[in-house]
Parts: C-alpha cells; sequence; structure tokens
C-alpha cells in the first residue's frame, strides 16, 4: 500500500487538480493507498508521522510543492521512517507546486501522470530504492532539510514569499518564479549584508565580509529553479556551501540572472566549499530557511552546525 500525503493548496490548488487525476489512475492499475490531506502549515509532517504508525506502506509520496516534500520527510524523520512493520518505506514525489527544485534534482518528470507511472514502475520493479542524503541542523527542533539550509538574503526572500499575497495571481497566470525577483528586489533594499565565517569539517575557518547568502546545499537548486550549487549531489555524502560575499546591492542585482544557469561559479564574489559538517558563525539575527520555509532559531544563537546524515532515507526518483 502506498501513503500519499496531498497538499491541495500548493501551486496555488494544483496540488488539489493533480490529485483528482492521480487518484482516478490509482484505481484503474488497482493500486492500494492510503491518502491524507493537509490543511495548514506542519501539518504534512503530522499526517506522514500518523500515516507510518498506522499502516504497512510500499512508500510515502508526497504531491505538492518543495514545502510539502519538507514536511513529509520530516514526518519520516520523526517516525524513524519506518511504518507500523518495522519496515523503512522509500519516499517518492508528484510535483505540484511552483518551485518544484526536489523533481528537478531527482530528474522526476514535471507531468504528474508521468511521475506516478515511474514511481509505480519503480516499486513494481523490485529494486532496492537508491539511498539520499539529508542535511541536519543541529539545535532543539530544527528541521531536516531535503533541498538546502539558507542563511541570510535568500531566507529573507523566501519568508517574503511566503507571506506574499501576490503568490497566488503569479501562480495563476503562470508567472509563478516572478514572485521571487519581486520578492528579492523588495529585500535588497532593507537587507543589509553582515561579517560570518565557514568551518568546514573543523579545517581552517573562513571568514567574509559583507555576506550576502550562505547556501549549504543537498541538490543543485533552490528558489524555483536557481542552481546555486550546480555540483551538488544527495547520495554523495556531502553537502555544497556557496557564500555570497564582497559586492554591492548593483552587483548582486546582475549576478542573479546568472545563478539559474549555474554561471555564477568562478566570480570573486561567490566561494564553493564542499564537506560534511559545516560550521557557520554569524550575527544571531540572520535569517535562516530550510527548503525554503522559515527556521526559528534560539535567541542569541550564533553558531550553527549543518551535518550531512548520509543514505538517511530511501527514495524513488
Amino acid at each position: 500500500m502506498i501513503g500519499f500525503i496531498v497538499n491541495p493548496a500548493s501551486g496555488n490548488g494544483r496540488g488539489g487538480r493533480v490529485w483528482k487525476k492521480l487518484e482516478p489512475e490509482l484505481k484503474r492499475r488497482s493500486v492500494p493507498y492510503r491518502a491524507a490531506f493537509t490543511e495548514c502549515k506542519g501539518d504534512a509532517v503530522a499526517k506522514t508521522e500518523d500515516m507510518l504508525r498506522r499502516y504497512s506502506l510500499d512508500a510515502v509520496v508526497a504531491v505538492g510543492g518543495d514545502g510539502t516534500v519538507h514536511e513529509t520527510v520530516n514526518g519520516m524523520e520523526r517516525a524513524g521512517s519506518r511504518d507500523r512493520s518495522g519496515r523503512r518505506p522509500p519516499f517518492g514525489y508528484v510535483p505540484a507546486g511552483s518551485g518544484n527544485d526536489y523533481a528537478r534534482a531527482c530528474g522526476i518528470p514535471r507531468d504528474p501522470a508521468e511521475a506516478l507511472d515511474r514511481l509505480l514502475r519503480e516499486l513494481a520493479s523490485g529494486r532496492e530504492p537508491l539511498s539520499a542524503d539529508l542535511l541536519r541542523l543541529e539545535g532543539d527542533g530544527a528541521p531536516a532539510a531535503a533541498n538546502s539550509y539558507g542563511f541570510g538574503l535568500d531566507a529573507a526572500v523566501a519568508e517574503a514569499v511566503n507571506r506574499s499575497t501576490g503568490k497566488r495571481l503569479l501562480n495563476r497566470l503562470g508567472l509563478g518564479k516572478l514572485v521571487y525577483l519581486f520578492a528579492l528586489l523588495r529585500a535588497l533594499v532593507s537587507y543589509r549584508p553582515v561579517r560570518a565565517s565557514v568551518t568546514v569539517d573543523g579545517g581552517d575557518t573562513r571568514r567574509f565580509e559583507e555576506v550576502w547568502l550562505i547556501v549549504v546545499a543537498n541538490n543543485p537548486c533552490f528558489g524555483g529553479g536557481m542552481r546555486i550549487c550546480p555540483g551538488a549531489d544527495m547520495r554523495d555524502g556531502r553537502a555544497t556551501v556557496c557564500v555570497v560575499s564582497g559586492l554591492g546591492r548593483l552587483g548582486l542585482l546582475c549576478l542573479f540572472p546568472l545563478v539559474f544557469a549555474g554561471r555564477h561559479v568562478g566570480l570573486k564574489s561567490v566561494t564553493l566549499l564542499e564537506g560534511r559538517e559545516i560550521e557557520i558563525e554569524a550575527p544571531a539575527g540572520m535569517p535562516v530557511q530550510a527548503d525554503g520555509e522559515s527556521v526559528r532559531l534560539a535567541a542569541g544563537e550564533a553558531v550553527r552546525t549543518i551535518r550531512v546524515a548520509p543514505g538517511a532515507f530511501m527514495t524513488l526518483g
């Protein structure tokens, strides 16, 4: 039996429309399934955990956007990634959001019917699912990340996007990516770069002035297709770190179009690092996001440690 965690509101209602197409196909193929529908932020975490504890599942599948992926994976983390029979079911994804960065990283088709067909074929093949890494931020209650953590401007932009009343309208017009641009332009006016340092695997500490953002990535993309860390691989046991620093607002604005193609790599203002344990020291008020969702850290916390958990879950796709 497959457990589906469906976010009907994702992608301005696309999640609900996608499910209406998937369910008849599941019935046509006589695929046993259970579905749980999210109603508010954080709901997918609880519903995933509950489903794993109540049923013996062949897979847990998120239907929604990257936020749904984020919450479903964290629900699996809370449940120990094991169902009531003690098995460790794999994670699957049918993209139905506006960003779908997890789908890009895994090569999952954007078409829901194709994504479902591929998922069912993989389950029927009997092959062992591939293992995938997770990123874990040290701290009580801090969520894991399937895609990336971001510190600084990108986290401020993510928070603005999630609060945006215009996101729904732009999604309806097929212009959902523009909401990130508008949020970036607004954040550039008020955000102030900071001084920060990064230590990788206990080695030498790198110190940076005028830091705009630090991204610790498990997958190449964030923000709806921006290839911030082109070499990131969720199966290599390592995280890729991208630090953008030492440039003014105009320079930063000129840099962002290059990120969609990964052409920012090699610029003087961009530093890329790799490792299994990343320690970031920055002002306590620096915004933080995990998979595009805002993270609240303990007051006064200035040092953040992120560790890669190799092969923490199994994935279809």
